[in-house]
């Protein structure tokens, strides 16, 4: 069986990207968990406020934004590139793999 691209160990709260971990903090393995769940949907920053935080998005509020930045940076390789894709004026969405 080949490697998959991206695996969530939901049990272990584990993530490894092509069979490396990933370390990644409590906030960012709940969105990255949300965001695979509605794979190859689009979650929006409201969706994602609601779930993570349990208050409703602020228009001002960047605190998502900063996670899926930091998740990025966390998830990205040569071989597969960006795995989180921005829709704009709709929210996010993991892309399949």
């Amino acid at each position: 069986q080949d490697k998959q691209m991206l695996c969530i160990d939901a049990q272990r709260q584990k993530v490894s990207l092509f069979g490396k971990p990933i370390k990644l903090t409590d906030s960012e393995y709940d969105l990255l968990l949300l965001l695979s769940r509605s794979r190859g949907e689009v979650v929006s920053r409201e969706q994602c406020c609601l779930q993570l935080r349990g208050i409703e998005h602020g228009f001002s509020d960047r605190s998502i934004d900063m996670r899926i930045s930091s998740l990025r940076k966390k998830l990205s390789s040569d071989e597969c590139g960006q795995l989180i894709k921005t829709v704009r004026n709709k929210g996010y969405m993991l892309i399949d793999s």
